[in-house]
């Protein structure tokens, strides 16, 4: 979160592929925006991309969230902070 290189977006990035090259905040993608099951959605805070979590059925995904102090499966547009950062969305799987 407090470096410049991007070493965690780096191991995604070596295993999956980005699924479109939106990188706009939930809050600005609208409710047209969904996820499959297994995509890995990439967060922004400060100056890299240092929080994800695995969608289970979309909305639904589960995260490690310092605020609730558990790993929780939850619906992450309900999380002002989370929705306002920049996002990124990779998958494991070709898509038609």
């Amino acid at each position: 979160m407090h470096r410049s290189e991007e070493r965690y977006l780096g191991v995604i990035e070596s295993y999956c592929r980005k699924v479109d090259d939106d990188e706009r905040p939930l809050s600005e993608r609208g409710a047209a925006f969904t996820a499959a099951p297994g995509d890995i959605l990439m967060w922004r805070f400060g100056r890299t991309y240092s929080h994800s979590a695995i969608v289970t059925d979309w909305p639904l995904v589960v995260h490690a969230f310092a605020q609730e102090r558990f790993v929780v499966e939850d619906d992450p547009r309900r999380h002002a902070k989370i929705a306002a950062c920049p996002m990124r969305v990779y998958s494991f799987w070709s898509r038609p």
